[in-house]
């Protein structure tokens, strides 16, 4: 008898994966008085009618002990079969596998390759496939094959290219089967979406199907259905149900006030069986305004649904069901990329996938350019023309804010109870001036903070020489302390709270007075005494001042 197993199971049923390629076929063929293994031997098989059912094969050693066993006997007539290695159809082919193409087909089925191209060994399934639907499906004779072609090829040149393919196949195996994505709500990092039906359990506008659930269509007359030839068994159907209606209603005519038939007490049929076996009247036949009316829900529904398959469209092609990896590429950008791109993607919807993504590469390329050209500018407006003298700001710049910094958290300028300390800092930076008192203005060419100062504060910063940051810190000061004594704070008061040069100090404080930031204390009531005579008078010019309450003027004084 012969055995046919299979030897190793196919992991899946899936078509579309790889077998894995194996010298050895897919089935054993064994002796069966000694059980000896003649799948790759000469073998002796029984011709007797009585045998052929069932397929026995012996050994070369049992038939010629002259074996008998079961119904066999040692008389019988027999076949000698031996290993084919000369092609029929293909060059590469070889007889005895053309003959395991068809035992493998008929066992496991027309179409399922993998299982095939495992009962055969020594195949792929792509090369099982091809070679069928080519030389047997694609016969001009089908279901017959191809008239046999001579090839001049020994069986010495089979073997090596059998053993050629195998070594390739070797060395170089079949990709590993992707993994099988189960077609459920859950499976997808997106929830909601079958990847295996590449649909969503709530679609866009889902509830588009309610619009024509219901509609049906009766006799349509229009639209060429009035040229349609007529069945006269329709007629006479639609006649012998228009009678048995009426019959039906003369029956019911005639039963109680209170809606029930008179029944026999041995009738077991009721009401509801007698209204099932009645004629069913065929379709009313459609007007012109109803076939409208339907067929603008039908246009309307189409509508919707060509909606839902644009943004299908949209999201398959434009790469958006890969969650995770748009979430890394978003994360890779700056917020202000973020928003920017945003506000751009109502474009996407009338651009193709690369138009759209150059079109949004090129917006980019030009914030960047805008970005880069007002920076520039600003160098330029604060007079430098090189790019190392923008380094060197830029070091600057971030050495003051560092700086800044620093003196914030530590909480020099924070609250009223640092104004000490704040003194002693802004008293330091003025000690590094020491042309304070002469030489002409500064110029703050490079000087941070500068934009946030009027051309007013500006101006007296280069008079008095004093940083745009230092002024701001001593306004500051200025303002926070006045603040205590109801917006008014003295001359005096400010010199000895900043504790810098009273010159710079007054200035400031003049300037504040003057543009109505702080105000100065009100003078006490003085009475006027006239100056004797002898008085020491300044320039000839007889002076006018306060002493212990009290003014003192000359007899040339206007007051």
């Amino acid at each position: 008898m012969t055995i046919r197993s299979r030897i190793k199971q196919s992991s899946s049923e899936e078509g579309d994966m790889q077998a894995p390629v194996s010298a050895d076929p897919g089935f054993i063929i064994e002796c069966d008085s000694c059980f000896t293994n003649l799948t790759r031997s000469v073998r002796i098989r029984c011709a007797d009618p009585v045998c052929e059912s069932s397929s026995i094969d012996i050994c070369a050693d049992c038939f010629r002990q002259g074996k008998e066993f079961g119904r066999h006997k040692a008389g019988h007539p027999y076949r000698v079969i031996e290993k084919h290695y000369t092609p029929i159809f293909d060059e590469d082919w070889t007889a005895d596998e053309e003959v395991n193409l068809l035992d493998g087909l008929i066992m496991h089925g027309m179409g399922n390759w993998l299982a095939v191209a495992e009962f055969m060994g020594s195949r792929t399934k792509k090369d099982v496939e091809e070679h069928y639907l080519k030389y047997w499906r694609g016969s001009k004779n089908w279901p017959l094959p191809e008239e046999p072609m001579e090839f001049e090829t020994t069986q010495e040149e089979m073997l090596n290219r059998k053993r050629d393919r195998l070594k390739r196949l070797t060395i170089n195996p079949p990709l590993p089967p992707p993994p099988v994505q189960n077609s459920g709500p859950t499976s997808h990092e997106i929830a909601g979406f079958m990847p295996g039906r590449l649909e969503f359990e709530h679609e866009l506008d889902n509830e588009a199907e309610d619009l024509v659930k219901d509609l049906e269509f009766g006799i349509v007359r229009a639209y060429g259905g009035d040229e349609q030839i007529q069945d006269p068994a329709d007629a006479a159907k639609l006649a012998a149900a228009v009678e048995a209606r009426r019959e039906a209603a003369n029956v019911l005519s005639r039963a109680t006030p209170n809606g029930h038939m008179h029944s026999s007490p041995a009738s077991d049929v009721k009401d509801e069986d007698l209204k099932d076996e009645l004629p069913q009247i065929p379709d009313a036949v459609e007007t012109k305004e109803s076939i409208e009316t339907k067929l603008a829900l039908l246009r309307a529904y189409s509508a919707r649904i060509d909606k839902r398959l644009q943004a299908k469209t949209l999201i398959f092609q434009r790469g958006l069901l890969e969650f995770r990896k748009m979430q890394a590429a978003d994360k890779r950008r700056s917020k202000e990329e973020r928003d920017f791109l945003t506000r751009f993607k109502v474009f996407a919807k009338m651009q193709t996938a690369q138009d759209n993504e150059d079109f949004l590469d090129g917006l980019m390329y030009e914030q960047l350019l805008r970005k880069r050209i007002t920076e520039l500018q600003e160098l330029r407006r604060l007079g430098l023309t090189s790019l190392a003298e923008a380094e060197t700001y830029e070091k600057a710049r971030q050495y003051r804010n560092a700086e800044r910094a620093e003196i914030l958290q530590r909480g020099l300028v924070r609250n009223g109870d640092s104004l000490k300390r704040a003194g002693s800092v802004t008293d330091d930076r003025f000690k590094s001036t020491a042309l304070a008192r002469r030489g002409g203005p500064l110029t703050f060419g490079t000087s941070a903070s500068l934009n946030l100062l009027s051309s007013e504060e500006q101006e007296l910063c280069r008079q008095i020489r004093v940083n745009p940051q230092s002024y701001i810190v001593i306004k500051a000061t200025i303002v926070r302390e006045s603040q205590k004594y109801g917006n008014e704070l003295s001359r005096k008061q400010a010199r000895d709270l900043l504790k810098c040069d009273v010159n710079k100090a007054g200035k400031v404080w003049d300037f504040l007075v003057r543009n109505g930031v702080i105000k100065a204390p009100m003078e006490p009531p003085v009475s006027a005494i006239s100056l004797p005579d002898g008085f020491p008078q300044l320039n000839g010019i007889v002076g006018i001042s306060a002493v212990n309450g009290y003014v003192v003027r000359g007899p040339d004084s206007d007051i």
